[in-house]
């Protein structure tokens, strides 16, 4: 904030910097960032996330990940899809990626049954900064693209913890965790 410079561009002097480090084998994070920039880029004013902070891991710059941690205020089954897959068709992205997409689109439609896909879930605490959908891409060396995470809010985009709760027991069930499914909610119930 003191110097102007936006958050964007002190991430890539960061990332650069880490890209221009005398290292065997050589670390290239620029490749996964630039994808971000482009898709961020393409999307409407309003869908442009707040970069909000970065992080590294403390182990050799090879096996680093270099995370990049955004938030986009619309929280919508369709935005979420949207920010998981930058943008791409569901046949470009690999199958780890499909499968975890559609996990999470099975845990929206239990969280929120009332939601289509372009539904935005308003929270229940408005004053709370973290109402939207929270995102952190991981830059690994040697990947092209980069990896995305999704952090739902549920505290805040669902009514209460009983609604969560029967929502993510369900999820077990529906996803093989049968057990887990069985026990959580009262498990939950024990811990409150």
């Amino acid at each position: 904030m003191i110097t102007s410079t936006s958050k964007e561009k002190l991430i890539t002097k960061a990332i650069k910097a880490i890209s221009d480090l005398e290292t065997k084998p050589k670390v290239d994070i620029l490749t996964p960032w630039n994808q971000i920039l482009s898709f961020f880029g393409s999307l409407p004013p309003h869908l442009v996330p707040e970069l909000n902070f970065v992080a590294v891991d403390c182990v050799l710059p090879h096996q680093n990940r270099f995370k990049v941690y955004a938030e986009t205020p619309v929280a919508s089954l369709s935005n979420l899809r949207r920010f998981f897959l930058f943008g791409c068709a569901d046949s470009d992205i690999p199958e780890t990626m499909q499968k975890a997409l559609s996990q999470i689109s099975l845990l929206w439609s239990l969280l929120y049954p009332e939601a289509d896909n372009e539904t935005q879930i308003s929270s229940h605490h408005k004053d709370h900064p973290n109402a939207g959908l929270l995102f952190y891409y991981e830059l690994r060396d040697a990947e092209t693209r980069p990896v995305p995470k999704v952090y739902l809010p549920v505290q805040y985009l669902c009514r209460n913890d009983q609604d969560i709760a029967n929502a993510l027991g369900k999820f077990y069930r529906e996803t093989g965790l049968l057990k887990l499914g069985e026990n959580y909610g009262r498990d939950l119930g024990g811990i409150l």
